[in-house]
């Protein structure tokens, strides 16, 4: 084997190299993905959850505040 195909050779299985490693990434990615959007997902319905609690206890505290103003005023 001469040198320009021993280059060739070793060219040839560093791509090879180079595409498995791109297809493992990729398909790690994907599950990263799927992992990011389901932790997204409940990001957001615990976002939703904790603006019910923010507006009840809103609603409480101005009806604490309505009673107070009501007894200073008496």
């Amino acid at each position: 084997m001469n040198d320009i195909e021993a280059a060739k050779d070793r060219l040839e299985k560093a791509i090879a190299r180079l595409d498995k490693a791109a297809e493992a990434r990729q398909r790690g990615n994907g599950k990263g993905a799927k992992d990011l959007e389901k932790a997204l997902a409940k990001a957001e319905a615990e976002c939703g959850e904790w603006k019910k609690r923010a507006a009840t206890v809103s609603t409480r505290l101005d009806a604490a505040i309505g009673r107070l103003k009501g007894v200073l005023e008496g």
